[in-house]
């Protein structure tokens, strides 16, 4: 169970949290209160009941049955809260959902963007090499070594290679065209990204922004 510690059912002084009553007793020491905090829970307690002898602090300690997080989309959207409502013996939270600025939304689709082109960029692509589709790894460790390899194929000579599909024999120009397959495709992971950038930086309003986060996010 998780507790808040509040004055005057407006400030939240502690919380919201488990019941640790060594740090919560911290607190009463802090604000100079004479209460001894219970090791055990308690549920619900009333300070002011507790201590007696008029005394008006106007702090409650509430078990929180729980905090409402409504559905959003973190790349337009954000939560506002928690804020809380109480009733005579608990408290419960929320959250409410606002749009995010521009700018916010501007980098977000940005960085994901990114993220998208990353991805792509070593997802890998394919050619025919000895009559064969075969498929080329794109990570950059995998294109430094077919480059290696090009480079180090005699003109007139080959190499068996192990592909996904099994080994082949190629020959040095197939290798050296295999590389030039590969590069094409990682700079048209880049061109895509660049292009991209461009449509978020013209886009002024986040509405605008939203068009291109839709043809970006996955389709259900």
């Amino acid at each position: 169970m998780q507790y808040l510690m509040v004055q005057n059912r407006e400030f939240v002084l502690l919380g919201p949290m488990d019941w640790r009553p060594r740090f919560i007793q911290s607190e009463f020491n802090d604000l100079e209160i004479p209460y001894t905090v219970p090791q055990s829970e308690q549920g619900y307690i009333n300070i002011d009941q507790s201590l007696g002898n008029d005394s008006n602090t106007g702090i409650e300690i509430f078990p929180l049955t729980g905090i409402d997080t409504p559905p959003h989309d973190p790349m337009y959207q954000n939560l506002s809260g928690p804020f809380y409502t109480y009733n005579e013996t608990t408290a419960a939270g929320n959250y409410t959902v606002m749009d995010s600025s521009v700018d916010n939304v501007r980098g977000n689709l940005k960085n994901l963007t990114t993220l998208m082109r990353y991805n792509n960029e070593l997802a890998g692509t394919s050619t025919v090499m000895a009559n064969t589709t075969v498929t080329l790894a794109t990570d950059r460790d995998s294109r430094t070594q077919f480059m290696a390899l090009a480079s180090s194929i005699p003109s007139d000579g080959s190499i068996n290679y192990k592909f996904p599909e099994g080994f082949l024999t190629v020959s040095s120009s197939e290798m050296v065209a295999a590389v030039a397959v590969i590069n094409a495709y990682v700079q048209n992971t880049f061109n895509w990204e660049v292009t991209t950038y461009s449509q978020i930086d013209y886009a002024n309003t986040v509405d605008d922004l939203l068009v291109i986060y839709n043809t970006l996010k996955p389709q259900n």
